[in-house]
């Protein structure tokens, strides 16, 4: 597959480094989202090795047990206040 560059996409990107924001890419299918995110996830690692940087590919089948997400809420506690 040839790697087109996407500056203005990487621009874009950049511009909200350090802020609170997750990064959601949306296109149509086969566009090139995931290579995009994979760049930035790889060029925001070299510039700062320690920073705060995940990228999970969904489709491994490593990751498959991530999307068993049903058993996982029993690990969750969410308590509410009683108001009465």
């Amino acid at each position: 597959m040839t790697w087109v560059d996407r500056n203005a996409y990487m621009e874009r990107l950049w511009a909200l480094e350090g802020t609170r924001n997750i990064k959601v890419i949306t296109g149509m299918r086969r566009s090139g989202k995931s290579e995009l995110m994979k760049a930035f996830s790889a060029s925001v690692a070299q510039k700062d090795p320690s920073a705060n940087n995940i990228y999970i590919d969904l489709l491994d089948l490593d990751n498959e047990p991530l999307l068993e997400y049903h058993g996982k809420r029993h690990n969750c506690r969410v308590g509410y206040p009683k108001t009465s």
